[in-house]
């Protein structure tokens, strides 16, 4: 079973963007025309999430790669509940995007780090989620 990796605590992202999952069906398409439609659940997964992070330092940067390393190392997720990642988020959205719901959080590529001046850089993560079987 898969264990939580607290992401950056004081990391508050510039920019962020949610994408909802889709639900598990398969559409049919008969010769006449007529479409069918199986579900095979009721929760939606493969939602996204990407956070972009502006002007932060070395440090912070590489605390984000840490969780990445960390994360992917045991199949862990990445659980945003402490830190300010969901801040400037509404209520509504914050509990569509943090661990109340069964959706668990992985990292859908690594992150990039973009270098704006010395010392300085811009970091954008992608998450995917999934159900935790």
């Amino acid at each position: 079973m898969a264990n939580s990796v607290n992401f950056p605590l004081n990391l508050r992202p510039s920019a962020r963007s949610y994408k909802p999952g889709q639900y598990p069906q398969t559409f049919f398409k008969s010769i006449n025309g007529a479409t069918s439609v199986v579900q095979f659940g009721a929760q939606e997964s493969n939602a996204e999430l990407t956070l972009q992070f502006s002007n932060i330092d070395d440090s912070a940067a590489d605390s984000i790669i840490a969780v990445y390393e960390s994360a992917n190392g045991y199949w862990n997720y990445v659980d945003f509940r402490y830190g300010k990642v969901m801040d400037g988020a509404g209520s509504s959205m914050q509990r569509r995007m943090r661990e109340d719901n069964p959706l668990k959080w992985r990292f859908k590529e690594p992150p990039t780090v973009t270098y704006k001046f010395r010392n300085r850089c811009d970091v954008s993560c992608s998450f995917i989620a999934f159900l935790d079987g």
